[in-house]
C-alpha cells in the first residue's frame, strides 16, 4: 500500500512539472552556437514590458506546436534582475517554446551576431537555417509572413 501511495506522489508530482516552462539563461556566445547549428532556429527578442511582444507570443505558441522540428526561443531583453517576473510571465502566457534571459553585457556584440543591419529595438524576429540567416524582421510579424519563411 506504501508502495502504491508513493508511486502515485511521484506521478503527482511529475505531472505538475511536465510541460511548465522554465526560464534559462543564454550568452552571446551560446546564441551563436545554436545559430550555426544544422536546425531551423527561429529567435524572437522581446520584454515583459513591450506591448508588441506580448502579442506575438500565440504566434510562436502556434509555431512550437505545429512544427517539433523548429526550435523556437524567445530571448528576453528585461533586466537580470526582473528573472522572477519573467519566470512568471511565461508561465500565465503559456509560453511552450524555449525562453532565454539574455546574460551578455556587450549589446551591440550580440545585435551584430543575429544580424549587421539590425540596429537593437525590439521585437525582433529572425530564423536561422543551417547557420545561414534567411528572415529577419524588426517590429511584430505576423504568422502568414512567419510561416511563408519557413
Amino acid at each position: 500500500m506504501q508502495v502504491r501511495r508513493l508511486i502515485l506522489t511521484l506521478l503527482l508530482l511529475l505531472g505538475m512539472g511536465a510541460g511548465s516552462p522554465t526560464l534559462e539563461k543564454i550568452s552571446t556566445d551560446e546564441i551563436r552556437n545554436l545559430i550555426s547549428s544544422d536546425d531551423v532556429v527561429v529567435f524572437n527578442f522581446w520584454a515583459t514590458w513591450c506591448e508588441p511582444c506580448v502579442e506575438e507570443i500565440p504566434i510562436f505558441t502556434k509555431l512550437q506546436d505545429s512544427h517539433k522540428q523548429i526550435t523556437v526561443i524567445g530571448i528576453s531583453m528585461d533586466e537580470l534582475k526582473s528573472e522572477d517576473q519573467v519566470q512568471n510571465f511565461i508561465k500565465e502566457h503559456k509560453m511552450n517554446y524555449r525562453v532565454a534571459l539574455w546574460t551578455g553585457s556587450d549589446f551591440e556584440q550580440m545585435v551584430n551576431s543575429m544580424d549587421p543591419q539590425w540596429d537593437g529595438p525590439i521585437p525582433a524576429t529572425f530564423i536561422f537555417r543551417k547557420g545561414k540567416l534567411i528572415y529577419s524582421k524588426t517590429g511584430p510579424v505576423k504568422e502568414t509572413e512567419l510561416l511563408n519563411q519557413l
